[in-house]
């Protein structure tokens, strides 16, 4: 496959419609070069960690705040490597790739760490496709890919616990995206979900479920995309379309009035 057509690949797949994805790229079918002229293309700015270097997922998250350019006061926790990876104010761009090389070695880790890793790139993700910023300060979704490359053993730790739609390469120009990786697919509520759709359950009685076991209505639309295997985007649509999801948000904008005015009351505020 030559080089323009390798460009011409990423530029589609980045820019596709599912926004920002998790990646898995085997070592030996990631081109840098291809991949950041693609990038640059499309106005997206890209970035690459060389995980080797980094002996903690401290050490990683400080090597993620070099290369995005984190503010001096940021500090190094995960908490706050959220705040500005979801901000990014100072590197507003139409896109952003960050690439994680010779993966393999994060899995020396301890389990903990690397979980907090996948969730961090899984909040990220979700951040810039769902959300318009904290002071809506965004036009709108902004893609945000996390590209891990290395062996197979990498691809396998990732596939587990991830809920995050996994898009694994196959070869220079060939990827398929996961909708319902381990982290959805192997869970009590997902299986039960699937149980109730193959029996004719309609969307609004797969809502009802998940509402009843206590699942954040983010992984309503999640759950809904690894069920029937669409992307992200299309699962919002669907989800946000039906009548049970505008009665449930209804519901909860109305506990939450209720709420701030008790709270007014009890300070004092009679007729609030």
């Amino acid at each position: 496959m030559n080089s323009k057509d390798q460009r011409d690949f990423w530029s589609a797949h980045l820019s596709s419609v599912d926004g920002g994805l998790m990646h898995f790229v085997p070592s030996q079918l990631l081109s840098l070069e291809e991949l950041k002229t693609a990038s640059l293309q499309l106005n997206f700015s890209s970035h690459t960690i060389d995980c080797r270097l980094a002996d903690s997922l401290s050490g990683l998250v400080g090597q993620i705040g070099s290369a995005l350019h984190f503010p001096k006061r940021s500090g190094g926790n995960l908490d706050q490597a959220f705040d500005m990876l979801t901000d990014l104010s100072w590197a507003a761009t139409s896109g952003y790739v960050l690439v994680f090389l010779r993966a393999d070695a994060l899995l020396s880790f301890p389990q903990s760490e690397l979980h907090a890793l996948f969730d961090l790139a899984q909040g990220t993700i979700r951040n810039w496709r769902d959300e318009r910023g904290e002071h809506g300060e965004r036009n709108g979704p902004t893609p945000f890919h996390f590209i891990f490359s290395d062996g197979d053993h990498f691809r396998d730790a990732i596939f587990k616990v991830t809920k995050e739609p996994l898009c694994t390469h196959h070869s220079h120009a060939t990827a398929q995206v996961r909708r319902a990786p381990g982290g959805i697919e192997e869970t009590e509520i997902f299986r039960d979900a699937k149980k109730l759709l193959h029996g004719g359950a309609e969307l609004e009685g797969i809502l009802s479920l998940f509402r009843e076991r206590d699942l954040g209505t983010h992984d309503w639309i999640y759950m809904v995309a690894g069920l029937m295997d669409m992307p992200i985007p299309h699962a919002k649509q669907l989800v946000e379309g039906t009548q049970y999801w505008l009665t449930y948000q209804r519901e909860r904008e109305a506990k939450t009035r209720d709420a701030a005015r008790e709270a007014l009351e009890n300070l004092g505020f009679e007729d609030a």
